[in-house]
């Protein structure tokens, strides 16, 4: 056959060939697939119940692995969890006991702004709680310039105290009772 002269007619010839032996094929594979069943015995009637059941203990051991893996995973990240939370309440922890430093030496600050530069030391000593006898020795100032640097860097307390004790100046530093 010479396949210059290859036309519609033997391209449909050979189409129809295609197709005959491509049923030929699936047919042979039915007939085989029957045979296969008709050796197999009945599959016992497994009808589905209306009522889902628990999963039975005889079932395989893979969804059981997997459930424990995903609770020993949640395991895990809550522990990270704590982890994080204990260090997120040191660092609290820290920033509140510095912001108490803080807040002490902005009190300091505000009192010393009040008062004039040369008063400095004795405005520190009068926060610290030295009566103003105290802060006269230490100062080198006079104590009624040692009780005008303590009725304005106190708000005027020490005076009060001072007066309810009799006026004898037995007002102690904090650091001293």
């Amino acid at each position: 056959m010479d396949f210059t002269e290859f036309g519609w007619r033997e391209a449909w010839m050979l189409a129809v060939m295609a197709a005959v032996a491509y049923l030929t094929v699936l047919l042979i594979r039915l007939i085989l697939l029957r045979r296969r069943r008709s050796t197999t015995p009945a599959a016992p009637n497994t009808q589905i119940p209306l009522v889902s059941q628990p999963p039975q203990a005889t079932e395989t051991p893979a969804p059981v692995f997997a459930e424990q893996l995903a609770w020993t995973r949640l395991e895990a990240e809550v522990k990270d969890l704590r982890t994080e939370l204990a260090a997120a309440r040191a660092q609290v922890a820290g920033m509140q006991a510095e912001l108490t430093g803080m807040q002490a030496e902005l009190s300091e600050l505000k009192a010393a702004r009040r008062v004039s530069p040369l008063y400095a030391d004795a405005v520190a000593l009068a926060r610290r709680g030295y009566d103003a006898r105290g802060i006269a020795e230490e100062c080198g100032i006079s104590v009624a310039e040692a009780e005008l640097v303590l009725s304005m860097s106190n708000g005027g307390q020490n005076f009060d105290d001072e007066v309810n004790n009799g006026g004898n100046g037995s007002v102690e530093p904090a650091g001293r009772r």
